[in-house]
């Protein structure tokens, strides 16, 4: 979708296959266990903390999981991917079906939709 990324198809695998491929069941238990432990510690921190007097420590911990921090956050995260997942998707299908395969387009589309993750990404890393 951009000049440095590159769109593949491939075949889902055989089920003897794709647990060889994939996380297992237990490595997601483990990373949402691991998910949760850090919000709530992190949640704990800012919660007894002034905001002036958070280290850099604690806000550097916050980077991947902020949207976690906030339910109302998280909710409007979940609604915005869901609505770029969507486009991009109809999008794809809508040339599937007219027989006109068009990449740029289909940038154009997940371009457009992911505007707000481009520039959070960016707010991040001009922080740091």
């Amino acid at each position: 979708f951009s000049e440095n990324s590159r769109l593949v198809h491939v075949a889902f695998p055989c089920s003897s296959e794709f647990h060889h491929r994939w996380y297992t069941h237990e490595d997601k238990i483990r990373f949402k266990q691991t998910l949760v432990r850090d919000i709530r510690r992190v949640n704990v921190i800012i919660e007894s903390t002034k905001a002036e007097y958070l280290s850099t420590d604690v806000l550097n911990a916050c980077v991947g999981i902020e949207i976690f921090l906030s339910q109302d956050l998280y909710r409007r995260t979940r609604e915005k991917r869901a609505r770029h997942r969507i486009s991009v998707v109809n999008e794809f299908i809508r040339q599937i079906r007219s027989g006109a395969r068009d990449d740029q387009q289909l940038r154009q589309v997940s371009e457009k939709t992911s505007g707000w993750a481009r520039d959070r990404a960016y707010e991040l890393a001009v922080g740091y």
